[in-house]
C-alpha cells in the first residue's frame, strides 16, 4: 500500500498491509493472489484477499480482510467467516466494494458491503479444469 497526500503528483514508500500464506488453487487455475480493495464515504479503506492462515495444514483458503483509516496502520487480518475452517471449501479471487456515500457506520450492516468470490468444493472429478 502506498499513499499521495497531494492527489497523486508524487507517492510515498510502499508498506506491507499484511504477509500472504496461500495455497495453489486444485485444477491448475490461474489465481494470482492479487488483494482487492475501496474505501467507504468515511474515508475508511478495506482491502480482501484469499489466504489459508486459518486452515490447519494451508489446504483450502479462505477470503481475510484488512481495514485502515489513515493508509499508515492496519486492522489485524481478520477471517471473513463464509464456511466453517474445517471445510474443504476453496475461497479464491475475492473483490470488495463499498459504498461512497456512507461513513463507517452504515456499514455494520452487510447490505453495504459486497464481497464476491470464487469458491470450489471438494472433492473435485479427477478431469476438473
Amino acid at each position: 500500500m502506498f499513499t499521495s497526500t497531494n492527489g497523486g503528483k508524487s507517492w510515498g514508500k510502499s508498506k506491507a498491509i499484511s504477509s500472504i500464506t496461500s495455497h495453489g488453487d486444485a485444477g491448475g487455475i490461474r489465481n494470482p493472489n492479487l488483494p482487492s480493495a475501496d474505501i467507504d464515504g468515511s474515508g475508511k479503506v478495506y482491502v480482501v484477499w484469499s489466504d489459508c492462515r486459518f486452515r490447519s495444514g494451508c489446504k483450502e483458503n479462505d477470503i481475510v480482510m484488512s481495514t485502515s483509516t489513515d493508509g499508515i496502520t492496519w486492522s489485524a487480518v481478520a477471517r471473513i467467516p463464509i464456511d466453517v475452517t474445517t471445510s474443504t471449501v476453496d475461497h479464491f479471487l475475492p473483490g470488495i466494494g463499498a459504498d461512497p456515500t456512507r461513513a463507517e457506520a452504515a456499514l455494520i450492516s452487510p447490505s453495504f458491503i459486497t464481497i464476491i468470490h470464487l469458491r470450489v468444493a471438494r472433492p473435485r472429478p479427477a478431469n476438473w479444469m
